[in-house]
């Protein structure tokens, strides 16, 4: 996939866009038409990632390419979030340039029809050309629930396709339908007599999504109308009540007449073993225990073959025995500087260090997390684990809505920080980015810490989580009390569990490990090399100076542990990574190692995140969060120790 940022400004007539509500399978149909003709760009004016291709087939009936636009995920076409706006203004938008309504595929998950109804409803309303997908029937199926596909198109008066994105079922049904001209709905949306002059008067005045957004009263649509025409519908709405919450009613109405004809459930057939184990996952009491369970199982398997088993295989049996003497001995024979071999085969060396951190230890650590986290991810197990821990999202000022960027932040928390814009007020995106940066550790480094404390008792594990877990309740209760602004309500939506699939694991799993050899394994040479630099010029002797007082008396931890800390700001694993590689050689006991995994998890954000929150949030806010984070985290550190002091060992 080519990630290329050219901004999109080349609307054209043979564009179609893929319009849906969140979590519906979009970016899976998208890839499934697409295959490899993808680029990804930001969106004019904003850090939102817009996806584009093209069809495999490339060519439409009249041999044009045909491109296909992956939209943010809305719950409606009238903006009342960012992601929203940013959708009806791609759609807007192409029809001013082209002079055409643009062509959507809606994409509607087959296990919750009537959120897509009434995006069906609201593209019928305003003219735009669309046919349905109802994705996720295998899904569907497995709850008892049966979609009337050939009801809901003679009801609508557009093509209705039946998908499995993730199996390519329906894909090629999808395609034939992209290439044929895709007619406007014919359905009648029902709307009272009472407010039907009111909307015909509006919508004589400009078009019907500007109209909508303007009974809606969303301000980012006067960068749309002149002067003149503000004014005239500022004057019609004085005369009418009819506003975004009578229009809910009128879209809540016409897609529940649709629903109630086209869909059926069986609840016999639903009561599947998986989904009896789905409430016992949301259940406060078992759902705990399940929990649990999974960490504990994750903790095994990461600790048990990834740091155990294919480390010791790379590590100690392959590097130290075969590849790193042999490259000392192929360099030494080269003779070159001293400055060069050091640089390369010394303590700090890049074939000697640098390698053997991020292939021989962290790689096989990582790729063993990447496949856990892959099964969890499609399970749909992670949505009902935010349910869950919905309660102490609310203590921090927060909503479930949070639990989505928290869990994309166990992935990337560079990555997470941009999917903060999910909440919907600033004060909510600005409390999420703190958490992430202060106490979320991304799957890289969760997999090292996973490693070395399969190492020590279960229990350390447990207080690690618990220690983590009660500082972001208490950092996120104090910042919903300092930082200003309003909450907002959120409902969560659970998917069904379902047994992933095979394939899709390891393509996941294949995708994740290859970012990793090409994001971070650079990173990771850069960061020995510079640790080279600081040893070669005395400042790591320096910098072990200046930490002394918080890393030996305030941590009781190693002189030596400065270094982990330094490479833990290029990266947080890196710093994770050299505590369990003083943990080998015998310089931290079980103690020290809880202190420096809650220190170094609480630590500063590694860069690449800082330099995405000073984007996201600004300068001021980013400066903020990075300078509360390191008094803050060598102090939850000290506590830590002086509490440990009391309790014998």
């Amino acid at each position: 996939m080519d990630h290329s940022h050219n901004r999109i400004t080349d609307y054209n007539e043979n564009t179609v866009y893929l319009v849906g509500n969140p979590n519906v399978g979009k970016s899976a149909i998208f890839t499934a038409i697409t295959n490899k003709y993808a680029t990804i760009s930001n969106y004019p004016g904003t850090t939102v990632e817009i996806t584009t291709g093209y069809i495999q087939s490339k060519l439409n009936i009249k041999g044009k390419a045909i491109k296909i636009v992956d939209t943010p995920g809305i719950n409606s076409i009238v903006p009342l979030s960012e992601d929203e706006k940013i959708t009806r203004d791609i759609l807007y938008n192409h029809e001013l340039q082209t002079g055409k309504k643009p062509d959507v595929i809606l994409v509607i998950d087959a296990k919750n029809i009537k959120r897509g109804l009434m995006l069906a409803v609201q593209l019928t309303f305003v003219g735009i050309p669309f046919f349905i997908v109802l994705n996720m029937m295998d899904e569907a199926r497995s709850l008892g629930i049966e979609i009337d596909k050939n009801k809901l198109s003679d009801l609508l008066k557009v093509p209705v396709v039946n998908a499995i994105a993730i199996q390519k079922e329906g894909i090629s049904e999808i395609v034939q339908i992209i290439r044929s001209p895709i007619k406007s709905s014919d359905f009648n949306v029902k709307i009272s007599t009472e407010f039907q002059p009111t909307i015909e008067e509006m919508l004589k005045l400009t078009n019907p999504l500007l109209a909508l957004s303007v009974f809606y009263s969303d301000t980012s649509i006067k960068k749309f109308l002149t002067d003149k025409l503000i004014f005239m519908a500022e004057k019609l709405l004085a005369k009418t009540n009819l506003n975004m919450a009578k229009f809910q009613q009128i879209w809540n109405s016409n897609a529940n007449d649709l629903y109630a004809q086209v869909y059926s459930r069986d609840i016999q057939s639903s009561s599947t073993i998986l989904n009896m184990i789905g409430k016992w996952t949301i259940n406060p009491y078992t759902g705990f225990f399940l929990m649990t369970g999974i960490i504990y199982t994750v903790y095994k398997f990461v600790g048990i073959l990834g740091a155990g088993i294919l480390v010791d295989l790379l590590s100690v049996q392959v590097f130290d025995q075969y590849v790193v003497p042999t490259l000392i001995k192929l360099i030494e024979s080269i003779s070159l500087p001293l400055f060069i071999t050091d640089m390369l085969v010394g303590q700090y060396g890049l074939l000697s260090m640098g390698l053997t951190y991020s292939i021989a230890i962290i790689f096989p650590i990582v790729i063993t997390f990447f496949i856990s986290f892959s099964f969890l991810e499609d399970s749909g197990y992670l949505p009902r684990m935010g349910a869950l821990l919905n309660g102490m999202f609310k203590i921090m000022g927060l909503n479930g809505k949070a639990i989505l960027p928290i869990i994309m932040g166990l992935g990337c928390d560079t990555m997470a920080t941009m999917t903060a814009r999910v909440m919907d007020s600033k004060k909510e995106r600005i409390l999420v980015t703190l958490l992430l940066a202060l106490g979320v550790p991304c799957s890289a480094q969760l997999g090292v810490i996973f490693a070395l404390a399969v190492y020590l008792p279960f229990s350390y594990l447990l207080a690690w989580v618990a220690i983590i877990v009660l500082v972001m309740i208490i950092v996120g209760y104090i910042g919903s009390k300092i930082i200003p602004g309003k909450n907002s309500m959120f409902l969560l939506e659970l998917p069904p569990l379902r047994i992933p699939h095979f394939k899709n694991l390891l393509s996941k799993t294949y995708m994740r490990s290859k970012w990793y050899i090409k994001e971070a394994i650079p990173i990771f040479l850069a960061g020995t090399f510079i640790l080279f630099l600081l040893d070669k010029s005395g400042a790591i002797q320096t910098l072990n100076d200046l930490l002394k007082p918080f890393t030996v008396n305030a941590l009781g931890l190693p002189a030596e542990s400065a270094s982990s800390f330094v490479m833990g700001f290029l990266r947080r694993d890196f710093g994770a990574a050299g505590f369990y590689q003083m943990y080998s050689q015998g310089l931290l006991d079980e103690r020290q190692v809880l202190t420096s995994l809650v220190v170094i998890t609480l630590f500063v954000p590694c860069i690449a995140n800082l330099l995405m929150i000073i984007k996201e949030r600004g300068l001021i806010i980013g400066m903020s969060i990075f300078l509360f984070i390191i008094p803050f985290a060598f102090f939850t550190g000290f506590i830590m120790k002086n509490v440990m002091d009391f309790i014998p060992q």
